[in-house]
């Protein structure tokens, strides 16, 4: 196994100069290919190749302590997802970011800690909106602004899911508009967007399918077009919104 599967290990290593042996074994894990990980240790010695490389930027601990003022909570999970893979999710609750910190220097500290390079704080300051306001302290931004660079914060490893929390409080009418046209076209190329709000019928604008929750039970699980359509027997008419449809639901009132 360990001259089959060493061609892969030292291309990962290659093409990845910040991954260490025990990423190049998860990977390795995700294409279906099972090694131990001592093997890819020594396979990565033997080429002379440092098995655990050191980072130019800060780790996740350094990074953390740094931005402790403007976290509330975090905390680490795995999903397993239907195609058999494993997913390594940190998820964190913040009421803002370093208020010292300008915009660029707060992703560029993300992207040193997450391996990724610094460019990339550049390209997602334009895709969001923020680069003429890179170089200002997140202390001066507004509501809108700071919803803004969470996004930017979330898009910087290139993600294929963003699970997104009422995304649109805090913005002005534009900034809905922009944020609308941004999630569809994250989704229109192949991207999954997973949005929990209370703001129904603007969900109901950038939405395929809804799962409708009250009280902790949940009421409706469907395509929005489903959901929405008129009642059976009804005169043709347009479908109901988003909100008249909840309160059906939820008042007792089935359609």
């Amino acid at each position: 196994m360990g001259r089959t599967v060493r061609p892969v290990v030292l291309r990962l290593a290659r093409e990845n100069e910040s991954w260490g042996y025990r990423r190049i074994h998860g990977e390795l894990a995700g294409l279906g290919i099972t090694v131990a990980p001592s093997t890819v240790w020594q396979i990565l010695k033997d080429a002379g190749i440092g098995p655990a490389p050191r980072r130019d930027g800060p780790g996740w601990a350094e990074f953390l302590r740094s931005q402790a003022q403007g976290i509330l909570a975090l905390d680490f999970f795995t999903a397993d997802l239907l195609n058999g893979t494993k997913m390594y999710v940190l998820a964190v609750i913040e009421h803002g970011n370093h208020p010292g910190r300008s915009a660029r220097s707060h992703l560029r500290t993300c992207a040193a800690a997450a391996g990724i390079s610094p460019r990339r704080a550049g390209e997602v300051l334009g895709q969001t909106g923020l680069a003429e306001a890179a170089g200002q302290r997140v202390a001066g931004y507004s509501a809108g602004m700071r919803r803004r660079l969470g996004l930017a914060t979330a898009l910087l490893g290139k993600p294929e899911i963003l699970i997104l929390d009422d995304p649109a409080n805090g913005l002005d009418p534009p900034g809905v508009r922009w944020l609308r046209d941004l999630l569809r076209h994250f989704a229109a190329s192949g991207g999954t967007v997973l949005v929990s709000s209370h703001m129904l019928d603007e969900t109901a604008r950038i939405a395929d399918d809804i799962v409708l929750i009250n009280r902790g039970r949940l009421i409706a699980a469907t395509p929005l077009h489903t959901l929405t359509r008129p009642a059976p027997g009804t005169a043709a008419q347009p479908g109901q919104s988003l909100e008249h449809v909840f309160f059906q639901l939820t008042e007792g009132n089935p359609r």
